[in-house]
């Protein structure tokens, strides 16, 4: 997303044939404005994306998508428990029933990476938690 204020600089990128045939096929059938916002948004999202791995108290939005199954171990009792923990992390949750056995539960986040992680962590302990996974949406 470019703000008005924003510079803009040219570069040059070398990439292979079949690449760019996929970059172009991808444009044409999604209708993606152009190559170099195609460019634009995987750059800044590869950078998000990995400079999570080395961040350290930078604030972030994100979500935490988490699969668990619904009825042993008192798996729904034990994530509430978790989250009411990281209150100032947390902005809403989101719970999905899959089937009869799994839930699916939408995490929004609004702080600190590291705090996301943790929670991320505390969450991937809890015996019933089949799936969960982290996205950094835009750092603040």
């Amino acid at each position: 997303m470019k703000l008005e204020n924003e510079k803009m600089e040219r570069i040059s990128v070398t990439l292979p044939t079949d690449l760019i045939s996929r970059l172009d096929n991808f444009i044409q059938k999604t209708g993606y404005p152009s190559r170099s916002k195609l460019v634009q948004d995987a750059v800044r999202e590869f950078l998000v994306k990995h400079e999570v791995a080395v961040s350290k108290e930078k604030k972030a939005i994100g979500a935490l998508l988490v699969i668990f199954k619904h009825h042993p171990h008192n798996v729904e009792t034990k994530l509430t428990h978790i989250q009411h923990h990281y209150g100032d992390l947390i902005r809403s949750t989101l719970h999905i029933h899959l089937d009869e056995a799994r839930c699916f539960e939408v995490i929004s986040l609004n702080g600190a990476i590291s705090e996301m992680k943790d929670l991320m962590t505390q969450i991937q302990r809890v015996k019933g938690v089949l799936r969960v996974e982290l996205f950094i949406m835009e750092e603040l």
